[in-house]
């Protein structure tokens, strides 16, 4: 399995840690190769993009790891069943720590890549979301990348062929690792965005919604990235290890302390710009659509996890409903969706009307 993978609290923000020349051109090395990978041309061009960027991950862990002391995941406590269950920590890093970790996490996905079966579209949003990881904890550009040198040319790793069954638990936890990364910095880079626009700095605030976007882009991909196994494996092997006696009790999303604090932030993006989004956009155009553009993003990702839960599971009960529910995982999942989509209909300029009035109606609000 992927070792645990440490993640940092997003609040308070990172600094951007002052990497070398060095560091600073296999940053920018990766992040070109990650932007140039032809995502929607045939297999073997796929995998030799996939393969660059693999080898550039490799040789910028390498470097990094021998400046930078990363944790001891397997030391940290779990602060969550879903903590223990998908390797994950959260932790205090500092902006160095939080950089290798990032790219940790990216090296492993993009190996993985290799042998996922992923729709082009699906691939584009998750290699733009860990470039703009990598842009954002390690502040390399990719326009300036450096050639390669001989040893970085290409992956000393072929694509995996190790058994199936191994390569897609591994792939369950992989992906998630992706998933986690995609969370605490669209959570950091949004709280960033919230501290502009308290402070009136519309650009900024602009710049970083617009980023903020990327990633949440990238986090239906990275789900369908960890998805990508037969239904029937899923159903039978994985979805089991996720209820008791494997582990303590049914798991949830919300465990996760990263998706909390998600959520969180979203909420108070409302709470400071609540102008429905013809008002907004009278005063600040430039904010009330880079808001907009950010919630419709966050919608398309639930309804993504309804069209994925479908696929996967059909019309089974959610791991985590109470007995007395008579809805299956994707009717839960498609009542979540239509929650946000009416909490958001007042934002943005063609919201889901139909989920507002209803919401209305039985809330009185």
């Amino acid at each position: 399995m992927p070792p645990v993978a440490v993640f940092w609290n997003a609040d308070p923000a990172l600094g951007t840690p002052e990497f070398g020349a060095e560091v600073q051109a296999m940053a920018a090395r990766l992040a070109s190769a990650l932007a140039e990978v032809p995502v929607y041309q045939g297999i073997a061009a796929r995998d030799a993009g996939l393969a660059k960027a693999e080898a550039a991950a490799d040789a910028l862990v390498r470097r990094l790891s021998a400046d930078v002391r990363a944790p001891d995941g397997d030391r940290l406590a779990a602060a969550s069943p879903v903590e223990e269950y998908f390797r994950t920590r959260m932790a205090a890093l500092s902006a160095p720590q939080a950089a290798l970790q990032a790219v940790l996490v990216v090296h492993r996905g993009v190996t993985d890549l290799r042998s996922a079966p992923l729709a082009g579209s699906d691939l584009e949003y998750e290699l733009t979301a860990m470039r703009q990881a990598l842009v954002d904890l390690t502040g390399c550009t990719s326009t300036a990348a450096a050639e390669p040198s001989c040893a970085d040319r290409q992956s000393d790793h072929p694509p995996s062929t190790s058994a199936p069954q191994a390569m897609w638990l591994a792939r369950w936890i992989t992906g998630h690792h992706i998933h986690a990364l995609f969370n605490v910095c669209a959570t950091s880079v949004l709280r960033k965005a919230l501290s502009h626009v308290r402070a009136g700095a519309v650009r900024e605030a602009v710049d970083h919604l617009r980023r903020t976007v990327v990633y949440v882009r990238g986090v239906p991909a990275s789900r369908a990235h960890a998805a990508a196994m037969p239904a029937d494996f899923y159903c039978e092997i994985v979805r089991p290890t996720m209820t008791p006696p494997i582990v303590s009790l049914p798991l949830s999303g919300r465990m996760h302390v990263g998706f909390l604090a998600w959520r969180d932030a979203l909420e108070e993006l409302l709470l400071v710009l609540p102008d429905p989004v013809d008002e907004l956009a009278r005063r600040a155009p430039e904010l009330a659509f880079a808001r907009e553009e950010l919630l419709e993003a966050d919608l398309v990702e639930a309804e993504r996890h309804v069209c994925l839960a479908e696929s996967a599971v059909a019309g089974a009960r959610s791991l985590i409903q109470p007995p007395r529910s008579t809805e299956n995982a994707v009717a839960v999942l498609r009542l979540m969706r239509h929650k946000r989509a009416a909490r958001y209909a007042p934002f943005v300029r063609f919201g889901d009307q139909v989920a507002a009035a209803a919401r209305k109606a039985l809330t009185g609000s």
